[in-house]
């Protein structure tokens, strides 16, 4: 009985691609991004909030230097985004498969990534409303401009929904993604890898001197998001098994992790350059080991992974509303020991919540057809716009781009 009902609780909160296929490293490692994103949103709101007289200041805590890194889940978001969006351009290249229908292509990304931020950002603004009693009207403008992400390009200022911003760059990397990945036309694969780390190189290296506030917008990440396109040139070219010697690939991934969370406390000139080769390593190995792959291929991993999008639209809201009562508690005045029982008790909160918003706020955007059925039962006679569109390739690596 239990087992039956394990079994039909992974089958609801597994999300649904198109193709019925995906690539579970790939969900895997949005479990470690988004994860990241929680243990450092959590801390940040302990630091904050507490009342607590600690035995000893929390910058000087062992814990503090390893979450307080935990924004550069982020920017292993955009690597991972960078993937999904290359590889069925750089197949039509590499493996001479069907080109990508543009059409197709941008009706996807409408379908699918818009209708749950609309959702969350309309959230945010009756929270807005209610909260900071702003009259619905005046923040209607912020709205409309965080719904067609040019919130922080008009008013130079995150979006209602704060962890928007990041959702302003993917919107821009996606309606550029089909001109980037021409990269992939380049023949010799040493060159066409040349260009693309070389290229991660010099948009991590142009951060040393962009004027601050430069990270809100495409030109200030895009070096992430390249890191994602070696990924794929190595997911094609060389495949997804295990290298022959995978030992090499799990010390490596052991090794990135430290390097990552080491350059991520970096000053800003210098966190780029030594972040992005990181995040690459640990993506490798996530393909090429064997424990690290069986680790990032984990049941639940993937699954929670799958629910990210969800995740991080709502993440704030458990961990204020909750951590306004839980905050006040305090087993001793060791920091540790306190943020970890906030851990405790947010973050099962957080997954609980989240699990429940992706099953009627996500999960239904994720049938390719879901638009068309629905103009259907209102009585509108419709059909896809281009029947067959989606290439064999575009199908093989459909992990639906839900990526933040």
């Amino acid at each position: 009985m239990i087992s039956k009902a394990i079994n039909s609780l992974r089958r609801l909160l597994t999300r649904e691609t198109s193709s019925g296929r995906f690539v579970p490293e790939i969900d895997g490692l949005r479990f470690f991004a988004i994860a990241l994103v929680m243990v450092f949103h959590v801390e940040a709101f302990v630091l904050v909030k507490s009342a607590i007289t600690f035995s000893a200041p929390p910058e000087r805590s062992w814990v503090h230097a390893v979450v307080s890194q935990g924004f550069i889940g982020v920017r292993l978001f955009f690597a991972i985004s960078g993937f999904i969006l290359a590889v069925p351009f750089a197949r039509r290249y590499l493996e001479a498969a069907q080109p990508v229908s543009l059409r197709a292509y941008f009706l996807r990304r409408v379908t699918r990534i818009e209708p749950p931020y609309v959702i969350a950002t309309t959230v945010s603004l009756f929270s807005f409303a209610l909260v900071k009693h702003i009259p619905v009207r005046e923040l209607l403008p912020h709205w409309a401009a965080s719904i067609f992400y040019v919130h922080h390009l008009l008013y130079n200022a995150e979006p209602l929904l704060g962890v928007g911003w990041s959702l302003e760059i993917e919107v821009q990397f996606y309606l550029l993604a089909p001109l980037l990945t021409r990269v992939f036309s380049i023949h010799s694969r040493p060159a066409r890898l040349a260009t693309l780390a070389g290229g991660a190189v010099f948009f991590a290296a142009l951060q040393r001197v962009l004027p601050p506030g430069a990270h809100f917008n495409l030109v200030g990440q895009l070096h992430f998001f390249l890191v994602g396109f070696i990924l794929a040139d190595f997911y094609i070219v060389n495949g997804s098994r295990p290298a022959r010697r995978p030992a090499l690939w799990d010390w490596a991934a052991l090794a990135a992790w430290p390097a990552l969370l080491w350059g991520a406390a970096l000053p800003a000139r210098w966190m780029h350059l030594a972040t992005s080769p990181a995040i690459l390593v640990i993506c490798l190995a996530a393909f090429r080991g064997r424990l690290w792959r069986r680790i990032v291929c984990h049941r639940w991993l993937v699954i929670i992974g799958g629910m990210c999008y969800t995740i991080y639209l709502y993440h704030s809201y458990p961990k204020s509303l909750l951590g306004r009562r839980t905050i006040h508690l305090a087993l001793t005045t060791n920091f540790n020991v306190n943020l970890l029982l906030q851990y405790a008790l947010l973050i099962p909160t957080i997954l609980l919540l989240s699990a429940v918003l992706f099953v009627l706020f996500e999960k239904p955007f994720m049938r390719r057809d879901w638009f068309w059925m629905l103009m259907r039962k209102l009585g509108v006679q419709a059909r896809p716009a281009v029947a067959g569109v989606e290439s064999r390739a575009a199908l093989a690596a459909d992990t639906t781009p839900e990526t933040v």
